[in-house]
């Protein structure tokens, strides 16, 4: 193989559609430690050993830009992504994996070199050395899945010097995740309920006089829903508990993936775009008939839900009714997408837009929210 080709590391990286994983975003440590989507030009060979159960991969690829490194988001920002490709260094990418019992795939990755530097420019690059394993089980309606990666920077002290940057010498994360198909096995839709954690530190390890931040030790807990209503088409929500070790209060945020599913579903299954608009259309029925179930909920037996603000009652009604518009209007805007109805999309755009920037000021008049002293 040759070309612009995705680099073997984790499970998400080579398989990165939304409908091959659980939960509206990719883990955190799949962006901030395994900067997906990762992609270079490069070259190689893999194939399979079937009597021993292994496949395997083997390449070579450019390095990473030097410029863009950091401590939040790590080596994220190196990715040359072909388009910006210097091949000044060679590094090389190699995986097994290991499929020998029925459901279960086991996979063992690895990755070293040096990033790229400008031959005329005076600044030094870094060394990059990654080992990752990952495993996925599936067994009829049960699933579990992880991974850990463990990322060495060699010569951050001299690179975070000259390029008055945080980089840390050493970068690790993990995840855990376990699902069950809440539909029967003879059907063909599925209702994955899931849950996963995960910890990545982009400080694991500093050099130097830098001091580790703890605020890049993260670690994430989320639990939802993933409808898949046909092979490559699937509409997601999950509530995430964010944290760090700096802090001890949590963020918490609800996701809904449906537009973008819509666009993609209507792409791999053209034929299938009206059942797919349709599903999109239903799917979003459902999620603001819980919305104001939540609302009516909240008001009338005064629970604090995880998400809740404290916040008046008529703030609470704009606030659902602006949640559930919202999510209509990504519904409909991937289904306009999906089907090329870009004209339509423009008018649609122009209003949506048009309203959302007006309205919350109209209402601050009437209401005198604004504190007039």
């Amino acid at each position: 193989r040759a070309g612009l080709m995705l680099i073997p590391m984790g499970i998400i990286n080579e398989f990165h559609e939304p409908t091959t994983f659980n939960g509206v975003e990719r883990p955190g440590m799949d962006k901030s430690i395994i900067p997906s989507t990762w992609r270079e030009i490069g070259f190689g060979l893999n194939g399979r050993l079937d009597d021993a159960s292994l496949k395997y991969q083997l390449y070579l690829f450019n390095g990473f830009k030097s410029d863009g490194l950091g401590g939040s988001h790590g080596i994220r920002g190196g990715r040359a992504k072909g388009a910006e490709a210097m091949w000044n260094t060679t590094n090389i990418s190699a995986k097994v994996d290991w499929y020998g019992i029925d459901g279960l795939k086991l996979g063992l990755a690895s990755y070293f070199g040096d990033t790229n530097v400008d031959v005329n420019a005076n600044v030094p690059g870094v060394g990059i050395s990654m080992i990752g394993l990952d495993a996925r089980y599936a067994m009829e309606r049960f699933g579990m899945r992880g991974q850990f990666v463990t990322t060495s920077i060699d010569g951050s002290e001299e690179y975070n010097l000259a390029w008055e940057s945080d980089l840390g010498s050493k970068m690790n994360g993990w995840y855990l995740e376990v699902s069950y198909n809440l539909f029967s096995i003879e059907k063909e839709e599925k209702l994955d309920l899931f849950a996963r954690y995960s910890n990545y530190d982009t400080h694991a390890g500093v050099a130097g006089s830098l001091v580790a931040n703890e605020a890049y030790n993260r670690n994430v807990l989320t639990t939802g829903l993933s409808w898949h209503v046909a092979p490559g088409a699937a509409f997601k929500m999950d509530y995430q508990i964010l944290g760090n070790e700096a802090s001890d209060e949590n963020t918490s945020i609800l996701n809904f993936g449906i537009g973008k599913s819509v666009v993609i579903s209507i792409n791999n299954f053209p034929k299938m775009n009206k059942e797919i608009s349709y599903e999109g259309i239903k799917y979003t029925f459902y999620i603001s008939i819980i919305f104001i179930a939540i609302f009516f909920i909240s008001l009338n037996f005064n629970i604090n839900f995880p998400f809740s603000l404290n916040i008046i009652d008529i703030e609470i009604f704009y606030l659902l009714i602006g949640t559930i518009v919202s999510t209509w209007y990504l519904t409909l805007e991937g289904i306009f997408q999906g089907n090329e109805k870009f004209k339509l999309l423009s008018f649609f755009n122009l209003v949506f837009y048009s309203l959302s920037l007006s309205l919350p000021s109209l209402l601050l008049l009437k209401y005198s929210f604004l504190d007039n002293s």
